[in-house]
């Protein structure tokens, strides 16, 4: 432990953060006064997340920001039109809330972060106060071992305890009083433990309370939890197919009245910003309150490859490679739907005011306007080669990782049983060597026999267990299994006895622990599946199928127009039934060509495949990054062709019935 380094982070909390300079200038300027109730809970909010802000001025702050922005963006609707200052708009609002919105959200988030690491410091200050009952050396361990929010209130109460400003047990109750209200079992568990220290002989059962309190309510929050996933299949379902559905629909018949404001840039705003923002932030906050039960792979990165002294990751050589392969179509579709907009902003003008950047003739950009296939491809192929190469080479990358998470995943589930063997002989006065190969006895067929075999075969040939273990945990890099050894390791320094104890304890504590996973898999195994197959089959199908009656609505809007001559480029006005249709008696056609529908709208289903694999990930294994990419590149291959697929379908074989539609 960097005893100076606690105490400097310490002093560099106490100065005043960006957002708090912010809120205290900006409510000097606008006061608000709010009834005593709302004053109450905005205190007990900046109180809670250590805020040094008046009541209040976080919404002084929102106001300040949003008046400035707006005479900004006055003055850019002079210079940049209103579209781009639409858009502005839209931005300075989501900006103006999130500075208003800031304290309950940082709120929400360190509840849900530090939700998971509460039982993980009820569990290391019980092992160190039953080695040996002082509260300073409880503290110590939990501020090496944990590195969220409940890490960070030990390493703050140990750094005032060095500075002299107050004691372990002043700073303890100072945790208890910030979390009573948010986690009462929790700051019931520290109180026990703290009872203890102060009569340790004579009250040994407090250990046992406070860890079944933690236990116990785990359970309770898990089966709250589990009915909460509901809500995110919901919003998945609503944003990332009936949302999009029914925009495409109406959005191209917006298109037309108000280019101004629904154009493609409005598209991409919409779909590809703020949408993945809402449910980005939805899904990560859900994700947090998940409690902690799975471990992670302690090794280095897999997708790092070494060239002498330098070190290539595999994520960016696969972005390179997808940037080279979709560069042969990408630059061809952003100029080609360029020369679409400009077409249609010359054909709204009856092809009377060309537009100075168009080198295009009439006769040609009344075939590209007509032509609704040459940049549908272009767009599908430009997503084919931005996301299938770099997908293709993290699935094969990453193979192997899955392979040894597996024989982990195995040891783990059988670590706890032997454990509890091992220490209960070694409590019984047994050396290590002998305990472990009673302990194993049962198990030397299994995988977790194979570890111990490998620990004592390497305990009798170097005879120091901290180096026989480090050896161990580079064979079998689980965290779980490091943690656990790293605890034994400290209480094997104060003998047998506690030795034996620690690692009853601890595998008590691993047993509850996926009892606790194995809950979650059975409350959850339902939503899961739902969201897997909602964003691998249902999400591609849907969209590709609604840009595909869009291509079908404008392909016939446009052919229609130029048929009944309300775009002047032929002398035909043959009667057709279709002139009886309201929006036929338009005289624009729409600015949002086929392909950058289906280009934004394929972007954005890589978003929600992204959020939603977050999400799936998260709930099954907690934020494993390997798990997360592999499961992320495989559901992102399938959806993708298959979103292509549909979308071809549409061009290849609806369209052509489009022509003898109006020709009939």
């Amino acid at each position: 432990m960097d005893v100076n380094q606690i105490i400097e982070e310490y002093k560099k909390s106490k100065k005043l953060s960006f957002y708090e300079l912010l809120c205290n200038f900006s409510f000097q300027i606008i006061k608000i006064k709010l009834p005593k109730e709302e004053e109450e809970l905005y205190n007990e909010v900046n109180k809670f997340c250590r805020l040094r802000i008046p009541p209040a001025s976080n919404f002084s702050a929102a106001i300040l920001v949003f008046l400035f922005g707006i005479i900004g963006i006055v003055i850019l609707a002079f210079s940049l039109g209103f579209s781009i200052s639409f858009i502005f708009f839209i931005l300075l609002a989501l900006i103006s809330f999130l500075i208003y919105y800031y304290p309950f959200l940082k709120a929400k988030l360190i509840r849900n972060f530090a939700s998971s690491e509460m039982m993980h410091a009820i569990i290391y200050m019980s092992i160190s106060l039953k080695q040996v009952p002082n509260l300073e050396r409880a503290v110590v361990l939990v501020a090496n071992n944990l590195s969220g929010e409940i890490g960070k209130d030990f390493k703050r109460i140990l750094a005032k305890f060095l500075v002299g400003e107050s004691t372990i047990k002043e700073g303890l109750n100072e945790i208890i009083e910030r979390w009573y209200k948010e986690a009462k079992e929790f700051c019931e568990a520290l109180k026990l433990l703290i009872a203890y220290s102060e009569n340790p002989y004579s009250s040994e059962n407090l250990i046992k309370e406070a860890i079944r309190i933690m236990h116990e309510e785990n359970f309770q929050r898990m089966e709250k939890y589990a009915r909460s996933l509901k809500l995110p299949s919901t919003i998945i379902l609503g944003l990332g197919v009936i949302l999009p559905l029914l925009s495409l629909t109406i959005l191209p018949l917006f298109s037309i009245f108000f280019p101004q404001i629904f154009s493609f840039t409005t598209l991409v705003i919409v779909f590809n910003v703020i949408l993945p923002i809402i449910l980005f932030l939805v899904i990560i906050t859900l994700i947090t309150s998940r409690p902690l039960t799975t471990s992670f792979l302690l090794i280095e990165n897999p997708l790092e490859i070494k060239f002498s002294n330098f070190k290539i990751n595999l994520i960016f050589v696969g972005i390179l490679i997808s940037l080279v392969l979709s560069s042969l179509t990408l630059p061809n579709f952003i100029s080609l739907n360029y020369n679409f907009e400009k077409c249609v902003e010359w054909a709204n003008t009856k092809f009377k005011t060309k537009p100075k950047d168009l080198t295009l003739s009439k006769e040609e950009c009344e075939r590209l306007l007509r032509d609704n296939f040459t940049l549908v491809f272009l767009a599908i192929s430009s997503l084919f080669l931005l996301f299938v190469p770099i997908s293709l080479i993290l699935i094969f990358a990453l193979r192997n990782i899955l392979l040894k998470r597996k024989i982990i995943e195995k040891i783990e589930s059988e670590f706890p049983t032997v454990l509890y063997q091992t220490g209960y002989y070694l409590r019984a006065g047994n050396p290590l060597e002998i305990a472990i190969n009673k302990g194993i006895e049962r198990y030397k067929k299994f995988e977790i026999g194979k570890l111990f075999e490998k620990l004592l075969s390497i305990l009798s040939y170097s005879g120091n267990l901290k180096e026989s273990i480090e050896k161990i945990i580079k064979i079998y890099p689980s965290s779980i299994i490091k943690n656990s050894f790293e605890i034994i390791i400290e209480s094997y320094k104060k003998g047998y006895r506690f030795a034996g104890d620690t690692m009853i304890i601890i595998s008590e504590y691993l047993s509850n622990l996926f009892k606790l996973q194995a809950k979650i898999e059975e409350l959850i195994s339902d939503n899961v599946n739902n969201l897997k197959f909602i964003i691998t089959f249902l999400m591609p199908i849907i969209i590709g199928t609604g840009i595909s009656l869009v291509i079908i609505l404008l392909s016939l809007i446009i052919k229609v127009f130029f048929s009944i001559g309300e775009l002047p480029t032929q002398e035909s006005t043959e009667a057709l039934p279709l002139t009886g249709i309201p929006f036929i008696s338009a005289s624009t056609v729409s600015s949002i060509s086929f392909g950058s529908i289906t280009f934004s709208l394929g972007i954005y289903l890589v978003e929600m495949i992204i959020i939603s694999s977050l999400l799936i990930v998260g709930l099954e294994s907690g934020l494993e990054r390997y798990n997360f990419l592999s499961f992320l590149s495989k559901t992102l291959i399938i959806s993708l062709i298959l979103y292509i697929l549909t979308v071809l379908f549409s061009s290849l074989i609806l369209s052509p019935m489009i022509e003898t539609i109006v020709q009939v």
